[in-house]
């Protein structure tokens, strides 16, 4: 057979016509992001930040600890009761595995 009529060399120029294109369509996006990272990503704002573009109102903002506990007698329910000991006062935040 010739070169030209066999099928195993045109799957292999295929596959190669594949990658290639793959790698340009690869390379015309990477150059696309990098000019519009380059150019900006629209808006018409000129020039950098200043003070005039701080938002309109501000709020005093202070520092200090929040404390709000409140009791509440009650059963918490969505499962199995279990009996719990009480040897540490305080907040259950974990039960152990039974068993």
């Amino acid at each position: 057979m010739n070169a030209v009529g066999d099928p195993a060399r045109q799957g292999t120029t295929r596959r190669r016509r594949t990658r290639v294109a793959a790698a340009v369509g690869a390379v015309l996006v990477a150059a696309g992001a990098a000019v519009a990272a380059g150019v900006g990503f629209g808006g018409d704002r000129g020039g950098t930040g200043a003070a005039s573009e701080l938002p309109p109102a501000t709020a005093l903002v202070t520092r200090q600890t929040m404390l709000d506990t409140d009791d509440e007698n009650g059963d918490l329910g969505y499962g199995i009761r279990y009996a719990l000991a009480g040897r540490i006062p305080g907040v259950i935040t974990k039960m152990p595995l039974p068993g």
